[in-house]
């Protein structure tokens, strides 16, 4: 938080939280998804618009991660991958997090889930893929 400070970097955050809430957030639902598919985030801080992962099969995957009381993934317009992974969570109340499960980017990226004022898709998290069906051309199970 403190490299992102100086660098006078911001969150391109959707909701009213803070920058620190939504950064440690992510970092945790990164950090996460990584140990939970034996993957390695990218560690260099940089404000892009790259994905978190990639997949053994060369696919790319970007943790969205909200609060413990979110109910949809939220993905921005500039956020392009091909898989996005929802965590929620919250390291001021319990530091628990929960994976819930993922979509594709065709499945994010359709009107149905636009909300214009807010610049982002909102995908119900109820509507996500399961873990187990998440299978790379590899034969890799993720």
């Amino acid at each position: 938080m403190e490299r992102a400070k100086a660098k006078k970097a911001t969150c391109q955050k959707k909701s009213g939280r803070s920058d620190e809430l939504i950064e440690t957030n992510g970092v945790a639902g990164e950090f996460l998804f990584g140990l939970q598919f034996n993957l390695m985030p990218d560690l260099a801080f940089e404000r892009t618009s790259k994905p978190d992962f990639i997949l053994p099969d060369g696919r790319t995957v970007d943790v969205k991660t909200g609060g413990d009381d979110a109910e949809h993934l939220v993905v921005g317009e500039n956020q392009i991958a091909d898989l996005y992974f929802g965590v929620t969570g919250n390291y001021r109340t319990s530091w628990t997090y929960t994976l819930h499960g993922f979509a594709t980017k065709e499945e994010v990226f359709i009107e149905k889930w636009i909300t214009p004022t807010r610049g982002a898709y909102w995908l119900p998290l109820d509507w996500t893929h399961s873990l187990p069906s998440i299978t790379t051309t590899k034969g890799y199970t993720l």
